[in-house]
């Protein structure tokens, strides 16, 4: 009797330390997965957030950007500048004022453009004459070819 009761003894301890042990691995593989799960979810998050970054960088490395630049000289001369400020080369680039012309003239815009290309930080310019009461405010608009998209433009109001 004494024999059975400490067999009776062992396996309920066995029993229990058997449940135990089996209910630390579930918890343990649950964690697991769990983690897994949110960390793949993570990483899914940062791979298409570099995706979508190193797409908008290869889009802004093929752009071009043309802008304008007043530099103003004395006796009514105006120089406008014409400039890229983008990354990618700009081709065909015309200019085109959007503005009415009187009290103002240029002769050298007709032939400097259309301009054939302009690499990125360069630039070219040309003058316009102001006399008799002219118009404070010109405004532009450039046109352009690029590697990234055939025919953009861009407008801009200068202070003469």
């Amino acid at each position: 009797m004494l024999l059975e009761e400490v067999k009776t003894l062992s396996l309920n301890k066995i029993d229990w330390s058997l449940c135990i042990s089996i209910l630390a691995l579930i918890a343990s593989v649950l964690t697991y997965i769990l983690h897994d799960r949110r960390l793949k979810r993570q990483e899914h998050f940062i791979n298409e957030h570099q995706i979508k970054k190193i797409s908008e960088e290869q889009d802004e490395n093929a752009k071009a950007l043309i802008k304008a630049n007043v530099v103003k000289h004395p006796k009514g001369k105006r120089e406008i500048k014409i400039f890229n400020a983008g990354k990618a080369i700009a081709n065909n680039i015309k200019v085109e004022i959007l503005s009415e012309l009187s009290g103002m003239h240029t002769d050298d815009l007709d032939e400097l453009f259309p301009y054939e290309f302009l690499n990125p930080q360069e630039g070219t310019q040309f003058f316009i004459f102001l006399y008799e009461g002219p118009t404070k405010i010109l405004k532009i608009k450039m046109s352009w070819d690029d590697s990234y998209r055939l025919g953009r433009n861009h407008e801009q109001i200068l202070t003469l």
